[in-house]
């Protein structure tokens, strides 16, 4: 088994062999401090990109598309056990 996962939202990799292996998920909440809610609805006010928003966002997709290669890796551990 591979340990790169390749992680995709085309449906076809040209150039690529691969095995379609179903559906995997990888999912994450995050949530921020009540100071940081504030200052975020005021820059929502007058404005323009909320950072610390931005950064969440960043940080959730990376935890969930981890989640996800790691639960692919579970799924194809299960079907050669």
């Amino acid at each position: 088994m591979a340990d790169n996962f390749i992680v995709t939202t085309t449906e076809n990799i040209p150039g690529k062999d691969y095995e379609v292996i179903g559906e995997v998920f990888g999912l994450t909440t995050q949530s921020k401090n009540v100071v940081r809610n504030i200052g975020a609805g005021l820059k929502n006010i007058v404005g323009g990109e909320i950072k610390d928003y931005t950064n969440m966002l960043e940080e959730a997709r990376d935890v969930a598309v981890n989640r996800l290669r790691d639960n692919a890796k579970k799924w194809v551990l299960m079907q050669l056990s």
